[in-house]
């Protein structure tokens, strides 16, 4: 069996990491401003005010219930999602799978492409609601069964340019 768990890291105040884990904490990356906060993303220019969107990230089974505890290679999905509808898209990045002893594996690069494709995918979007998501099997590390993600979320007005992604740079 594994599990998984989920935190915020702020890293200044103008970057931010999420964490997986199964639970309802929300999870926000903000940027003080003159005008309040506003998203955060490398380059992005916001010229309108709206809503900052509450973004987490979850892992659902097959049966579209939140996972708490899974077998090895059983189906999921990872999923980072905006609460509420919003003007803004999501883009993910640094995706990576950790342990509580310091085992790391880079599942998404630092440029969105997967870097092991037969154990992540590219994360999709869903067109309806603009939340990512990327189907696995469960797996873990040889130390531990708990399993921890952390992505970079970057917000985009209305939608994220895509990733071309080189099969070369792809292990």
């Amino acid at each position: 069996m594994s599990c998984f768990v989920m935190t915020l890291s702020m890293h200044g105040p103008t970057q931010c990491t999420i964490t997986s884990k199964i639970s309802s904490n929300k999870l926000i990356c903000l940027s003080p401003s003159s005008a309040g906060f506003r998203p955060v993303g490398e380059n992005d220019i916001i010229s309108n005010t709206a809503p900052t969107p509450t973004v987490r990230m979850r892992i659902y089974k097959a049966n579209d219930q939140e996972a708490n505890n899974v077998d090895l290679g059983e189906l999921l999905t990872l999923k980072i999602e905006m609460e509420q509808a919003s003007a803004f898209a999501i883009f993910a990045r640094n995706l990576e799978a950790r342990t509580d002893n310091g085992e790391l594996m880079t599942l998404i690069d630092n440029i969105g492409c997967p870097r092991y494709p037969n154990i992540f995918p590219e994360l999709q979007v869903e067109d309806r609601t603009k939340h990512l998501f990327g189907n696995f099997k469960a797996f873990r590390f040889p130390s531990t069964a708990r399993v921890n993600f952390v992505a970079t979320v970057r917000f985009c007005q209305e939608e994220c340019p895509p990733v071309s992604v080189n099969e070369e740079r792809v292990a």
